[in-house]
């Protein structure tokens, strides 16, 4: 756990502690460009813009928005997402999910050419 926060995006069912950062067995996660980008049991891949607490149990969520456009980044000499790298893009409305639902943290790098758009992969050094 790291520092409570406020003024961070919340929604609906999500209330106060919001904190700055969290720290788990396999990862720490923080809200900067750095430390902000989990894949999700799930699959979905997803940008965080707040760690909170849920107004229905008290466990720790994450709200943030999901890449809606994930495709391959290269598949030269074999598709990227065999190695679990995917070129992303457009970003879903806000979400929240559950912290234990974080299945890898994520490191995203900025298409320089195009903001909008970035490759993520799987951070193998997780701490």
């Amino acid at each position: 756990m790291q520092h409570k926060l406020k003024n961070r995006p919340l929604i609906q069912d999500v209330c106060e502690p919001q904190f700055t950062g969290w720290k788990t067995e396999k990862f720490v996660l923080k809200l900067n460009k750095a430390n902000n980008c989990v894949k999700m049991k799930s699959g979905d891949l997803v940008l965080i813009d707040n760690i909170a607490t849920s107004q229905l149990d008290q466990s720790i969520l994450i709200i943030g928005r999901k890449f809606e456009k994930v495709v391959e980044y290269f598949n030269i000499p074999c598709s990227s997402e065999l190695l679990f790298i995917h070129l992303v893009s457009q970003l879903s409305y806000l979400q929240s999910w559950k912290l234990s639902d974080i299945r890898d943290k994520m490191i995203r790098f900025p298409m320089l050419d195009d903001e909008t758009r970035s490759v993520v992969m799987p951070l193998l050094h997780l701490q």
